[in-house]
C-alpha cells in the first residue's frame, strides 16, 4: 500500500495564506473595504482547507491500515469459529430440546433457547 506523505511545499504555502490572509483581513478590518474584507477571508479560507489538507493525509492513511487490519482479524476469527461449529454438527455432537426443538451441545445440561432440563437419558 502507497505511504502517504506530507507535501512540504504545499504545508509551508498553507500556513504562509493562513497567516497573510488573516493579517491582511484584521488590517482590512479598520477600512472595511468589502472587497479587501473578502479577498483577504478568502486567502485565509484556502490557507486554513490546503494545511489541513496535508496534515488529514498521513492520519487517515494510517486509519485506512488499521481498519484493513482489523477487518483481516475479524474475517479469520469467524473463518475459524464457522468452520468449528459446522465440524461439530457434522458429526452429530448436538441434541434438539423436547420443549422447544432448539439445536443444543450435546454435553448441555439445559436447552439454550428455553432452559428445560436435559435427562441424562436425552441424546435425540
Amino acid at each position: 500500500m502507497k505511504k502517504s506523505k506530507i507535501n512540504i511545499p504545499l504545508l509551508i504555502v498553507g500556513i504562509l495564506l493562513t497567516v497573510v490572509g488573516f493579517t491582511l483581513f484584521v488590517l482590512s478590518l479598520y477600512k472595511f473595504d468589502v472587497w479587501a474584507v473578502l479577498l483577504f477571508m478568502t486567502l485565509f479560507a484556502v490557507g486554513i482547507f490546503m494545511t489541513v489538507m496535508q496534515l488529514a493525509k498521513p492520519i487517515s492513511q494510517k486509519l485506512k491500515e488499521k481498519n484493513i487490519e482489523y477487518i483481516k482479524q475479524i474475517k479469520t476469527a469467524l473463518d475459524s469459529d464457522c468452520t468449528s461449529s459446522s465440524d461439530k454438527y457434522k458429526t452429530g455432537d448436538f441434541k434438539f430440546c423436547n420443549n422447544c426443538g432448539a439445536l443444543n451441545d450435546s454435553d448441555a445440561k439445559f436447552c439454550k433457547e428455553c432452559g428445560n432440563a436435559f435427562n441424562i437419558s436425552d441424546k435425540t
